[in-house]
């Protein structure tokens, strides 16, 4: 295969040629190495039926047969009729089962050829996981394109990660990042493994070997190596090998120099390597960028059936016999399986394909001498830069340009051309494509084609063997269906799409809660109709996938084929824009406290042992953990004759001083309450926190379901020690009846001063439940809560929140709200108004008031607290921020605004909070600490209305 620009070389190999055996006359053709098999299949009973073109070369045949997917042959068949058999069925087979076939035709020359069959083989919903990978010098102008190319990977069943590199990175450092997805691919069941890498763009290109597939001696040394991304095993040396005596010094390869020292892959291939590279294409008008553009363009075309393309196939050979093989044996061993051998025509590859209409052709097939430029009889890079090639699958060999890193390469110049999609060096070695028959992607044939060894010449598991072009393409396309919609039917969900442009036998429906997968299948069997209840939809975001099934007849007999997806994404139940507020700011100051514990043996493990002291502090307590001793009943106490759940007063000999008032009799209910006043609730003996909130009176709580009556109860009694009031329930039993709970309380009301102390030294632990378990009697309330509503700032935890502070007075958090509604569509936008209401002044008299408004894209679900920044029961509510307005102003309520633009998706939500600076430790209760307070979230979501 000598260059076409070195006549001296041509001359040497017309030399040798002469020295070499020459086969009879009638084996010149390269298609007498092949077997042209193809089958058709029957399903009652199940057959394959395995039918060839005769071969006057043929004395006979043979066939092995193995499961698709497998390494080892079955045993060897001889077909009855010797070389003048054209047929052969095999019976003993199931529907729904893939086979591989390997048929050998005994000479001269040998012939052999692969064939993938089955009956009616079932779809593929998952392909596994595909690492894109992608120059990122390129990445930002191809961004919509790479976009529409991943959804189209996800469309046919792929898990997509990519990662973006740069062009000078090392190969090692892209093979770890690829190694490192097939690692997490094989633990992750949902994610499946890794399948297929993509390299797009001009990816780090390794080289290895020492090595001349093209037989030239100036050509020997290190190839481009694309099978070093192909496995995650295998070590890959640099140092031993020294070979300089290419005419090329990107070919030399020295020890240390990053160029690898095997020449044969060192394990199998275990993921298939696709590239698509323009890097140093002159001969273009078109640059690089936009030669991948175009690639992207026709690549999703391509698959979604934008252009019809026959089944058919062109061959040009410019070999025949050449040094012991036929080259043009890869086109006749794949082209008559893929699209039948009445398809396959003997032309002009150039003339053939440069057409300027028509349905083109699916697979093509040429070889001649080459350069790295040129393949004689064929063509030049300057070919494909000027013509139109109405062909995908284009299988090209002849010398050098197998070599593809180099400028304007012939193979890699096939893919900036017309509808071409994909190429291979076909030849040395010869590849194998028949699982393509069978909706097999490129990627599969790459790896059958890199690991067969000693089937074919030169089958010998050569680093340099490469496929250029996506390697998840299949060959036989069906139109997706289109506009899928969802209707949102709560509880459950309609979806609806236009059918596919040609006939299908019904559709399967998909489901994710994200549009990038992965997808579950909702759809055991294909439904005909044009839409789908999804009977339990995912509440929030999801995405909807359809796609379209046909029964693919082909040469390698049925299977069926699934279309590219077409997509939905929702949010359920549909949400209109909207805005909703979350939790709440800080600080609401409340003029009440209370601590909720739902069951008996949650209050004994915390204030068993305990006390409080609630110290009266301007116009409210300050409550503080500890410094009360519960003082024993003397023998002189009065025992209160209260019946269940009732009340007794207690006169006093001088006026209790409380916030908002003063007592001259306190009124002790057998719950574990104690008034200011009568009509202290409850009338019921459980404790209820709204009524607390609510009470009509002053009144501090230790709310229990207590009863005196019951059979050996102790007493509430009631004794002044040293001005205290001492009110005792002592060894007082509670609900339930049937076992033994006392519990011993003590308030303690210091009449002179107004400090009250509430002492816990035993209470039990055993409470009452139902049969399910829910609290009835367990749960106990601690607080205090005077006459009036109270604002509800939520439960405290006396162990941990105390000391506090309460006012007699309510003051307001900051509550942040937003209008209009966030409506985005393609060409609108809305301008967000956010208002901050109840913001305090700055400082005490200045009338200045600061705050700010921050938006976000993570919601914090329940708050991150801020006790650490001084800020004790405030919490930050959104993270990710992307944006922070500031507001000035001369009143409580501030005002920022925001403007979302247009374009944005239905379902996508952002989130913000507000905060606001103030004067440190100016509140009540002392907890602004840092000199700034919060306010509630908002979250967004955007709809297109």
């Amino acid at each position: 295969m000598p260059p076409m620009h070195v006549p001296f070389r041509c001359c040497l190999l017309s030399l040798l040629a002469g020295l070499w055996p020459t086969p009879p006359a009638a084996a010149q053709d390269a298609r007498t190495a092949a077997v042209q098999v193809t089958a058709t299949v029957t399903v009652e009973p199940p057959a394959i039926h395995c039918a060839w073109v005769p071969d006057p070369t043929a004395s006979g045949y043979q066939v092995v047969r193995r499961l698709a997917g497998t390494t080892g042959w079955g045993p060897l068949v001889t077909i009855p009729g010797g070389g003048s058999a054209t047929s052969w069925t095999d019976a003993n087979v199931a529907v729904g089962v893939r086979y591989e076939y390997w048929f050998t035709k005994n000479g001269p020359p040998h012939g052999q050829s692969f064939l993938a069959a089955g009956i009616e083989v079932p779809p593929v919903h998952d392909r596994g996981t595909v690492v894109l990978v992608v120059d990122d010098s390129q990445a930002a102008a191809l961004g919509p394109r790479l976009d529409r190319l991943v959804d189209d990977l996800v469309g046919d069943g792929w898990t997509v990660r990519r990662h973006d590199v740069a062009p000078t990175q090392t190969p090692a450092s892209v093979r770890s990042l690829i190694r490192a997805e097939a690692i997490v691919a094989a633990a992750e069941p949902d994610q499946g493994p890794v399948r297929a890498v993509f390299l797009l763009g001009h990816v780090p290109v390794p080289y290895s070997g020492d090595i001349m597939p093209d037989g030239h001696a100036d050509h020997r040394g290190a190839w481009p190596a694309d099978t070093y991304y192909g496995q995650r095993q295998g070590s890959w040396s640099d140092s031993f090998v020294h070979s300089t005596g290419a005419v090329r010094p990107a070919n030399w390869n020295v020890p240390g120099d990053g160029k690898f020292d095997p020449s044969v892959v060192p394990v199998p291939i275990e993921f298939g390597v696709g590239r698509v590279d323009f890097a140093d294409l002159p001969a273009f008008a078109l640059g690089e960028t936009a030669l991948l553009q175009q690639y992207l363009d026709k690549n999703h075309a391509f698959r979604h059936g934008h252009f019809t393309v026959a089944r058919r196939a062109v061959l040009e050979d410019n070999f025949g016999f050449l040094y012991g093989d036929y080259p043009a044996a890869s086109g006749w061993r794949n082209l008559p399986t893929l699209v039948g051998p009445d398809q396959v025509t003997v032309a002009d590859y150039f003339t053939t394909l440069d057409a300027a209409d028509g349905d083109g052709w699916l697979w093509a097939y040429a070889c001649g001498p080459g350069s790295y430029t040129s393949s004689a009889g064929v063509g030049t890079t300057v070919d494909f830069a000027t013509r139109t090639n109405r062909n995908v699958f284009s299988l090209l060999f002849g010398s050098y340009f197998g070599d593809w890193n180099t400028t304007d390469n012939f193979l890699r110049a096939a893919l900036g051309c017309g509808w071409t999609l994909a190429t291979a060096w076909a030849g040395r070695p010869h590849w194998s494509f028949h699982g393509m028959g069978l909706g097999e992607p490129l990627a599969a044939a790459a790896v059958v084609s890199q690991n067969e060894q000693g089937i074919a010449v030169n089958s010998y598991r050569s680093v340099h063997v490469a496929l250029l072009g996506d390697p998840t393409l299949r060959q036989h396309v069906v139109p997706p269906p289109h506009a899928v919609t969802v209707v949102d039917t709560w509880p459950s969900a309609q979806v609806h799409w236009q059918p596919a442009a040609d006939a299908v036998a019904g559709y399967h429906v998909y489901r994710a809660e994200a549009p990038a997968g992965p997808f579950a299948r909702l759809t055991p069997l294909a439904v005909d109709a044009t839409s789908f209840v999804d009977p339990a939809p995912l509440e929030g975001p999801s995405t909807y996938m359809v796609r379209a099934l046909r029964l693919e007849t082909t040469p390698s007999g049925s299977y069926w084929n699934l279309s590219q997806g077409a997509f939905a994404s929702t949010f359920l139940p549909e949400q209109q824009a909207s805005h909703q507020s979350h939790g709440a700011g800080c600080y609401t100051i409340s003029d009440s406290f209370y601590q909720w514990f739902p069951t008996a043996a949650a209050a004994s493990a915390a204030c068993s042992g305990r006390s409080i002291v609630l110290t009266p502090n301007d116009d409210g307590y300050r409550v503080d953990l500890g410094g009360a001793i519960f003082v024993p009943p003397s023998a002189g106490a009065t025992p209160l004759a209260l019946a269940d759940d009732g009340m007794a007063e207690v006169p006093l000999a001088v006026p209790f001083p409380h916030p908002g008032g003063s007592a001259s009799s306190l009124f002790v209910h057998e719950n574990g309450i104690v008034g200011a006043a009568e009509g202290t609730p409850p009338a019921a003996a459980l404790p209820d926190v709204a009524a607390l909130l609510a009470a009509p009176v002053a009144a501090w709580y230790s709310w229990h379901d207590f009863t005196t009556e019951e059979p050996g109860s102790g007493s509430i009694v009631v004794e002044t020690i040293d001005g205290t009031l001492c009110v005792t329930w002592d060894g007082v039993e509670s609900a339930p009846a049937d076992v033994a709970n006392p519990g011993t309380l003590q308030f303690q009301f210091e009449l002179a001063t107004g400090v009250v102390r509430l002492c816990w030294p035993a209470l039990s632990p055993v409470g009452d439940a139902d049969a399910g378990n829910e609290p009835l009697s367990g749960p106990h309330l601690i607080g205090w809560s005077p006459a009036g509503p109270s604002a509800d700032t939520g439960p405290i935890d006396l162990g941990v929140d105390l000391p506090i502070r309460f006012g007699a007075t309510n003051v307001a958090a900051l509550a942040l709200t937003a209008s209009p509604a966030p409506v985005s569509t393609p060409l609108d936008g809305t301008l967000l108004t956010y208002t901050i209401d109840h913001t305090p002044e700055a400082a005490p008299g200045t009338g200045v008031h600061l705050g700010a408004t921050f938006l976000g894209l993570t919601a914090i679900t329940n708050g991150y607290p801020l006790a650490f920044a001084g800020m004790p029961g405030c919490f930050q509510h959104v993270d990710d921020l992307v944006d922070v307005v500031a507001a000035v102003g001369f009143g409580p309520s501030l005002v920022t605004t925001f403007w979302l633009p247009p374009g944005f998706p239905p379902g996508f939500e952002f989130h913000a909070t507000a905060a606001a600076l103030m004067q440190p430790f100016s509140l009540p209760n002392g907890a602004n600490a840092f000199g700034a307070v919060t306010s509630n979230r908002i979250t967004s979501f955007v709809a297109p209305q």
